[in-house]
């Protein structure tokens, strides 16, 4: 990276250089091709070739993005733009900012209310079908895996499988309890899930409206989010103040000190 920047740098300066040295060694330069194009035209021998002088010398020519037509058919180009035959009428707004009066037809704004009905409607169904889940995952309790069809009555839905798989993968990856259950809270936070796994090693099926899955027995607690946190908050509080505090009796006085012997020294100012 360094090479090529001083690499540039050091050709950008000789180009320099040279273009220096150019200037002051060749005869060459715009005052003297300028006099040397006057004197071409003051050579010319008509008003054509003196236009086609001029066209050759600076390219110009008419404008092509211009739309406006000439009133006055055949007028040659080498006709002078200051003859009345060349003239053509402008709009004065034209003139003075670029853009004609005409008034164009505004562009169809496609209409989209039907695609955000759509879009609401499956933003409601999606919400009110995690609340479904969430009220039934709820009123499990604690139970196994296997037992869910006979707590609930009936297969589990879709939404309600999900969210329990969602909630297990989650408590899956956390770090074991004393206890050796493991804990998790969804992504928003709603739902807290405490998972124990079967003693012994057992598989169940689970049986939900999209099929029978077949995973391990786990025990499963789900509760609300903010009860488990409260739940979480009194266990530390309790802890907290269940711990004992050292008093001044328990330990050797601070004006006595000991001696290995037990018997105390001298304390000495």
């Amino acid at each position: 990276m360094l090479y090529s920047k001083a690499r540039d740098a050091v050709l950008g300066i000789a180009r320099v250089a040279e273009r220096i040295r150019e200037a002051t060694t060749s005869l060459s330069g715009r005052s003297v091709d300028l006099l040397a194009l006057a004197a071409m035209f003051e050579a010319a021998e008509t008003n054509e070739r003196a236009h086609l002088l001029w066209h050759g010398a600076f390219g110009l020519s008419p404008a092509r993005h211009l739309g406006a037509v000439c009133p006055t058919e055949g007028v040659p180009a080498s006709t002078s733009w200051w003859s009345p035959a060349s003239a053509v009428e402008l709009n004065r707004q034209l003139r003075a900012s670029g853009r004609t009066d005409y008034v164009r037809r505004a562009m169809q704004v496609r209409d989209r209310s039907a695609d955000k009905r759509k879009l609401a409607e499956s933003a409601r169904a999606q919400s009110d079908g995690r609340a479904q889940a969430t009220r039934t995952l709820l009123g499990l309790g604690q139970v196994s895996i296997g037992e869910i069809g006979r707590v609930h009555g009936k297969p589990l839905e879709h939404d309600s499988l999900m969210l329990l798989v969602s909630l297990i993968s989650r408590a899956v990856r956390a770090r074991r309890a004393r206890d050796g259950s493991r804990s998790a809270t969804s992504v928003d936070a709603t739902l807290h899930i405490t998972l124990t796994d079967p003693q012994p090693e057992a598989a169940a099926r689970l049986h939900a409206t999209s099929g029978v899955w077949t995973v391990p027995n786990y025990t499963v607690h789900i509760v609300p989010g903010a009860a488990a946190r409260a739940a979480a908050r009194a266990a530390a509080d309790r802890a907290g103040s269940a711990t004992p505090t050292r008093t001044p009796a328990e330990g050797p006085s601070e004006t006595t000190p000991l001696t290995t012997a037990g018997a105390p020294a001298a304390v000495h100012p």
